[in-house]
C-alpha cells in the first residue's frame, strides 16, 4: 500500500490499526508529518518515491524491520546514514534512477557495508569511473543486477571482479552488444580467468529494445584486488582531468556565451 491511499482508508473494523499491522510493503508517495495516525510495524520493503525525513519515517514504521529499500537516487541513502545502526536487517537496495558521476561526488565519502544485494542502473557518461566508485561504496555486494544495457563483455568482467564478494551478477544488453560480442553470446562460458571460474548463461528475450539477459555465477572469488584499485585511480584521475579541462574551456569563452553552460 502507499501513503496516498492510507490517508483515505476507511474501515468498519473496531480497530483499523489491525490492517496496518498486516502490511509488509509501504510506498511513500505523499508528504507526511509527525501527526500521522497510523503505524506499520512489519514493513520489510520500503519504497521512497519522494524525500522524507528520518524522524517522520521512524514515527510511521519500525525501521529495524526493513530488509529491502527502494529509492529514486543514490544520494537518498544519506537520509538513512544516521539510521543504519538501527536497520540491522537492511541488506537489499534498489535504485530506480540512473546513477551519475554527479551523484557519486555527493556521496563518495560514505560506505554502506550492510548492503548485500544491489539493483542499479548506470549513466552511459563516465560509466567506467562510476563502476569503480561503486566498489568502494558497496564493498560487500553478493548479488548484483544492472538494469541499464551493458556496453561490453570487458565492462561486465570489471564489475564481476571489482565486487570482491560477488556470487551472482545479472546484466542486460541491446542488439548492438550482440553484434559487437557475437562470439561471447554464442559461447558465454569460454570466458574464465586464472583466479575465478564463471558460469554464464545468455538468454534471448522477445524485448526488441533490450533482447539479451546475461546471468553469471561466480566461484573462487580470489582476485588480487590491488590491480583493480590501480585501475580505479586511473579512471578517477581521468574523470577529474576532463572536468578541469571543461571548466577551463568555459572560462575562456566570452561572457555572453559562457552563461549558456
Amino acid at each position: 500500500m502507499d501513503t496516498l491511499h492510507m490517508s483515505i482508508f476507511q474501515s468498519t473494523a473496531p480497530n483499523p490499526s489491525l490492517m496496518y499491522s498486516q502490511l509488509n510493503k509501504l510506498t511513500v508517495n505523499t508528504n507526511l508529518d509527525e501527526n500521522e495516525h497510523y503505524r506499520c510495524a512489519h514493513i520489510n520493503t520500503l519504497v521512497l518515491e519522494i524525500p522524507i525525513s528520518s524522524e517522520i519515517l521512524k514515527e510511521i514504521i519500525d525501521i529495524d524491520q526493513v530488509e529491502h529499500l527502494i529509492i529514486s537516487s543514490l544520494d537518498d541513502m544519506l537520509t538513512f546514514k544516521s539510521l543504519t545502526h538501527k536497520m540491522s536487517r537492511l541488506s537489499k537496495l534498489t535504485i530506480t534512477n540512473s546513477v551519475t558521476m554527479n551523484t557519486i561526488e555527493r556521496i563518495r565519502t560514505y560506505q554502506f557495508t550492510q548492503i548485500r544485494s544491489l539493483q542499479i542502473s548506470l549513466s552511459e557518461r563516465n560509466m567506467d569511473c562510476i563502476i569503480e566508485e561503486l566498489f568502494l561504496l558497496f564493498p560487500h555486494i553478493e548479488y548484483l543486477m544492472c538494469k541499464s544495457p551493458i556496453p561490453s563483455v570487458t565492462m561486465m568482467i570489471r564489475m564481476l571482479n571489482g565486487f570482491e564478494k560477488l556470487l551472482k551478477g545479472s546484466f542486460c544488453a541491446d542488439c548492438s552488444f550482440y553484434w559487437r560480442e557475437s562470439n561471447f553470446c554464442r559461447y558465454p562460458n569460454s570466458i574464465n580467468s586464472h583466479s575465478q571460474q564463471y558460469t554464464c548463461q545468455v538468454y534471448h528475450s522477445p524485448n526488441t529494445q533490450i533482447p539479451l539477459s546475461i546471468q553469471w555465477s561466480i566461484e573462487n572469488q580470489s582476485l588480487n584486488h590491488s590491480f583493480w584499485r590501480r585501475g580505479y585511480r586511473w579512471y578517477y584521475l581521468k574523470y577529474h582531468a576532463l572536468q578541469k579541462r571543461l571548466r577551463l574551456t568555459i572560462e575562456d569563452l566570452p561572457a555572453d556565451l559562457s552563461t549558456i553552460y
